[in-house]
């Protein structure tokens, strides 16, 4: 895969915090490049920053679009990480670098812990 190193994400949560599990909306921002090659882009999401299994976050067929909305994204983990690639005409992938965000403060610990030996 080649590595998109023109593209700068940003990524904006519409949301101020987050619970574990929870279902939301990214909008994920980019600046455009000049390539008449593109036809499209895809935005990726992963628990790790390997983007191993990654699962596709949202798409679109406009090459000169700058902006992408990614609705239902299942967090489930409080570490998120996130690419963009730009679709070239031969269907091949140019992406991004793995982006990460923090949601939340992550999981809390149990009240009432108690250790017995």
């Amino acid at each position: 895969m080649k590595k998109l190193s023109v593209i700068i994400l940003t990524l904006l949560i519409i949301f101020p915090s987050v619970s574990m599990g929870e279902t939301k909306t990214v909008t994920v921002r980019w600046e455009n490049f000049d390539d008449s090659n593109i036809v499209g882009y895809r935005v990726y999401f992963a628990f790790d920053i390997g983007m191993n299994d990654k699962q596709i976050a949202g798409q679109t067929s406009d090459p000169s679009a700058t902006e992408l909305e990614c609705p239902n994204i299942n967090l489930t983990a409080y570490k998120v990480y996130f690419t963009l690639a730009a679709v070239n005409t031969d269907g091949t992938e140019l992406t991004s670098d793995p982006f990460e965000k923090t949601y939340g403060y992550g999981p809390s610990a149990p009240e009432n812990l108690r250790i017995e030996s």
